[in-house]
């Protein structure tokens, strides 16, 4: 007869994942012989075998089998397993316990959602995201400003696509950021405070938000269509994309290192400078063909009224 004893603290320092199978014993006994098994709280013991393989931990490895956290590849009873926190990216398929403690310690899943312990979030194919109700979390997920044109869903190659966060969901701290795959480039970022909002953020067109307004002249507005239409563009690849990547059109900032389209902190293009610059250029060449217009029709007008000649 070989007992074994799992106390309340044991199961504390499991992060309150194991299950027993009982859902309130915290003693149980196997009994092993020539050629019997037994069954108890997920371990099975054979004759002959000092040693238990229990399934009391989430993030078991079961399968061994490689998915993405929040997908449901690993089919019926199982789901994706990942270390507490790690709401994105690749993780392990696990069984799903079947029975879960009768103890309260309630925790937040990666789903958003509050669970009594994390052997209950594992049963519902959820990894835990941090302990405490996501109700009294003081990180959530927010959305990151995006591209400056939303041209279309592109993946970010160096994070993982977002699959169960949502944004104002609570989030552990120090999540990873993962991609929307959206229109406009977003991402989505656990942290305490919106960063769309902060020193920094994202550009706000509203004139309560602006200070030092001037309004350009036709000479400014002269100068920025020559300066654009000076703009020297090229192909081009990148580097670190390797020998593969597609070619690009556009221009080379070291050509032009004060042009209004320079970010030269950040070593890229301004697009909404570059975009004004092009406004510029579409108002000196509307004006050019307003005159050229009243031109002609003096022209036309002074034609009818001439004279003709026999």
């Amino acid at each position: 007869m070989r007992t074994f004893f799992l106390t309340v603290t044991s199961l504390s320092l499991l992060g309150l994942s194991g299950c027993w199978l009982d859902g309130g014993s915290t003693e149980a006994t196997a009994d092993s012989g020539a050629g019997e098994d037994s069954q108890i709280a997920g371990s099975d013991t054979t004759a002959g075998t000092d040693a238990a393989t229990t399934d009391v931990t989430a993030g078991t490895d079961v399968a061994s089998a490689g998915c993405t956290v929040g997908d449901t590849s690993c089919g019926a009873g199982s789901y994706c397993s990942a270390p507490e926190g790690q709401c994105t990216g690749k993780g392990t398929c696990a069984k799903r316990p079947e029975a879960c403690p009768a103890i309260y310690g309630p925790i937040c899943g990666c789903d958003g959602k509050d669970y009594g312990n994390g052997c209950e979030a594992n049963a519902a194919g959820v990894v835990m995201n941090t302990g405490g109700s996501c109700k009294a979390a003081t990180t959530k997920w927010y959305t990151t400003c995006g591209a400056p044109v939303c041209s279309g869903p592109k993946a970010d190659p160096s994070l993982p696509a977002c699959t169960t966060q949502k944004e104002g969901d609570a989030c552990a701290p120090g999540a990873v950021t993962c991609d929307l795959v959206n229109a406009c480039q977003q991402h989505l970022i656990c942290a305490d405070k919106d960063p769309k909002t902060g020193a920094g953020g994202c550009p706000i067109s509203r004139r309560s938000k602006k200070t030092d307004i001037r309004y350009l002249d036709a000479n400014d507005v002269a100068k920025l269509q020559s300066e654009l239409l000076a703009t020297k563009l090229a192909t081009y690849k990148y580097r670190d994309a390797g020998p593969q990547a597609p070619q690009q059109l556009g221009f080379i900032i070291d050509d032009q290192p004060n042009s209004p389209a320079v970010d030269a902190k950040r070593d890229m293009v301004d697009l909404y400078g570059y975009l004004s610059m092009s406004v510029a250029a579409l108002q000196v060449q509307q004006r050019q063909l307003t005159e050229q217009a009243k031109r002609i029709e003096q022209l036309e007008k002074a034609l009818r009224n001439a004279p003709i000649c026999q």
